[in-house]
């Protein structure tokens, strides 16, 4: 065998290797990298509507029973964790959360996110309207009519929890021991004692000022005003000013005399100097009340994403996986490289080892299309025979492992378990596509072989006899 030719088998290798990453690139790019994939994966898995009736519970039972989940200045609130706490509260998030919502914002942002992700656009905006949702929990039936979440909030006695929760984590300050009680009796000792026989009395204060605040802002948000002016009085009770201090961020002294104020242009100067990139746009954050909705951007989910990995960092915890914006460095690459660049690759490696090994346009074509023959066969043993022997046990296994894993995490245990089925399908399923493409070009390159072939026999049958050779015929 000549050099050449010993050149030409060693391409093979790099043409089988080339061979297997357009159709892995392919059916990556066919399926999670493909919105109408994955809305179709979702609808099968019936995903929104387990977001909405399970993912709301598991949400609700995390925040009663994680203070750490809440606000940092509305950790000290005592929130009911029994089934009717519980119940009250999902029915809530539901109303607020609605299905039809669920559906459509997740499904319009995976239209607008995947094609971001995959490098197939620079930049994404997603519209975000939560108007319907909010309207419905927080609006007035009627005029008159309590709302849905007032329902919530009295039948969970909040007013008075609220009340006693601030007032008990006051007095266990031991640097609040000292500090005089305004409108108190002299020689009170503590905010609990004071409220302990006028607790209702209490509860329902709160409750009035914190609904009035509700009715003042909840238009506002809507987009039906275009001011606001919600406030809260403590003339009623001055000595709890003290206790509300911390959680609306005001002076005691200042509650006790002026009472607590919150107007449009303060709410936007207190989202301007959010520090989550997001909410900071007020006027944007704003807007996702009304009808006409915000906006969420790939400049917000990357700034986002960044600040926490460096909150983490700055903290010690583990910073886990790569940035997003790595992720589309690779996502893209991988794609580009599978669609684009291995056609390519593979088309320049057959042309080269067609050219190496042949020596006339039939035995160019025969080399071709060989080495492509060895490519599509070794794909197609590694789709079929391949996969079934080194994966597809694993992947049952791991199956019925999630499937008897006691539930943890975020995820529900019989969604996480459907999830793992759903996958093992959509890898099967894919497996058997991209077999069926090698199976294609298999029938391709064997049809050129075999052209290249009979037309390389053609053309020497045709070739003239050496004149040497035809005196001793003679002869």
């Amino acid at each position: 065998m000549t050099p050449r030719r010993v050149l030409a088998v060693i391409l093979v290798l790099p043409l089988t290797a080339v061979f297997a990453l357009g159709l892995i690139a392919g059916r990556l790019d066919a399926t999670l990298l493909e919105p109408s994939f994955v809305k179709e994966q979702a609808r099968d898995l019936r995903l929104y509507q387990r977001l909405h009736d399970e993912g709301t519970r598991r949400l609700v039972r995390t925040v009663l029973d994680d203070p750490t989940k809440r606000p940092e200045n509305l950790r000290a609130i005592a929130l009911p964790t029994d089934r009717k706490a519980e119940d009250s509260l999902t029915a809530l998030t539901q109303s607020f959360l609605p299905p039809a919502l669920v559906e459509r914002e997740t499904e319009e942002t995976i239209d607008a996110v995947l094609p971001w992700l995959a490098g197939k656009t620079d930049h994404f905006a997603v519209n975000l309207s939560l108007h319907d949702g909010f309207t419905a929990t927080f609006g007035h039936p009627t005029p008159g009519q309590p709302s849905v979440f007032e329902r919530t909030w009295r039948d969970l006695g909040m007013g008075e929890r609220t009340v006693v929760s601030l007032a008990q984590s006051y007095d266990r300050n031991p640097a609040n021991a000292s500090k005089p009680l305004p409108g108190a009796p002299a020689g009170s000792r503590g905010v609990l004692p004071l409220i302990e026989a006028n607790r209702q009395a209490a509860g329902a204060w709160f409750d009035q000022q914190w609904f009035g605040v509700v009715d003042q802002a909840m238009p506002y948000l809507a987009g039906d005003t275009k001011t606001m002016d919600a406030r809260i009085s403590f003339a009623s009770f001055p000595f709890l000013a003290g206790p509300f201090a911390g959680a609306m961020h005001v002076p005691p002294e200042q509650l006790a005399t002026q009472g607590w104020r919150l107007t449009d242009a303060d709410l936007k100067r207190q989202l301007s100097g959010s520090s989550n990139p997001t909410l900071s746009r007020a006027d944007n954050t704003i807007a996702l009340f009304t009808e006409k909705g915000g906006t969420i951007t790939d400049s917000d989910i990357v700034a986002r994403s960044d600040q926490q990995r460096a909150k983490d960092n700055a903290a010690g915890k583990p910073v886990e996986g790569i940035s997003i914006s790595d992720m589309r460095r690779v996502l893209s690459a991988v794609r580009m490289a599978g669609i684009y660049g291995a056609p390519l690759l593979c088309a320049l490696l057959v042309l080269g080892i067609a050219f190496l090994g042949g020596t006339t346009w039939a035995s160019r074509l025969a080399w071709g299309a060989a080495a492509l023959l060895v490519a599509a066969a070794i794909g197609l043993a590694a789709t079929t025979a391949v996969y079934r022997a080194t994966l597809s046990s694993p992947l049952d296994r791991w199956v019925t492992e999630q499937r008897t894993r006691p539930p943890s995490g975020a995820i529900p245990a019989d969604l996480r378990a459907d999830m793992a089925k759903q996958l093992q399908k959509i890898v099967g399923q894919q497996a058997d596509r991209a077999a069926l493409n090698a199976s294609a070009w298999l029938i391709v390159a064997m049809g050129g072989l075999a052209a290249g072939l009979v037309w390389d026999r053609v053309e020497r049958r045709r070739a003239p006899v050496p004149a040497e050779a035809e005196v001793e015929v003679r002869a």
